[in-house]
């Protein structure tokens, strides 16, 4: 299990600073806009690949401090 989190770990990172750098070069998203609307700009998708790549970042992490459970 601390192999598998060390690659969700990896992953997440790659996946959240490849979505920071590319949200920064797009164009924003109108504001006022639900999730679902604003997955439809590149923004919106790259915002939400942001908090994807967190949240295996953070998955990862906790399965490689606690392999085996509590």
């Amino acid at each position: 299990m601390r192999r598998f989190g060390f690659t969700l770990l990896a992953l997440g990172a790659g996946l959240y600073f490849f979505c920071s750098t590319r949200l920064a070069a797009a164009e924003p998203v109108p504001p006022g806009l639900s999730i679902e609307q604003s997955v439809r700009y590149p923004a919106g998708q790259y915002q939400i690949g942001e908090y994807v790549g967190a949240m295996f970042g953070g998955v990862g992490l906790l399965l490689m401090l606690f392999p085996q459970g509590r």
